[in-house]
């Protein structure tokens, strides 16, 4: 069968083709091109937000340069994926502070997503349609986030005492 990161590539292959923006296009070409060699390619919760990032790169590039939500979304939705990358191959409790980084990340994309509503960047129906896809990448990543957490090999905090 055809795994999910093969779909999100043919997907992100075919909807951006027709895009002018150079890296969207730039994106489509390396993923429809590209065999997975690290594990954070694997998990599903990263080609979401592989997808995510390459839907708001293609919203970008339609946008004119004077909104600041313009950088603010691409370094949000970038930061995403990359935190998802650095916390898979990341150690015990680095990967969920990596997660924690991801998470907050998503909610930025989110209020971004708001933003780009209110300034009529998008129309309402896409703006809720991005919104939903945002809230259950939000709910993927803390799901992995439970699931490398009960991994984690901790020790029983000890009280201080202090000798006067």
């Amino acid at each position: 069968g055809v795994c999910e990161s093969d779909e999100v590539r043919r997907r992100l292959t075919t909807e951006t083709r027709t895009d002018r923006d150079p890296l969207s296009l730039a994106l489509s070409r390396a993923l429809s091109n590209m065999k997975t060699h690290f594990n954070h390619e694997n998990l599903k919760v990263y080609q979401r937000a592989l997808q995510f990032a390459a839907t708001a790169n293609s919203w970008i590039a339609e946008w004119e340069k004077k909104h600041a939500i313009c950088d603010q979304l691409s370094r949000a939705a970038g930061s995403v994926v990359e935190n998802i990358a650095m916390a898979s191959a990341a150690y015990s409790s680095m990967k969920v502070k990596g997660l924690d980084y991801a998470l907050g990340s998503t909610l930025e994309c989110a209020a971004c997503v708001d933003i780009a509503g209110l300034k009529s960047l998008l129309d309402n129906p896409s703006a809720i349609r991005h919104k939903r896809e945002l809230l259950e990448l939000f709910r993927m990543l803390v799901g992995l986030r439970q699931s490398w957490a009960r991994g984690m090999v901790r020790e029983t905090p000890v009280p201080y005492v202090h000798d006067e």
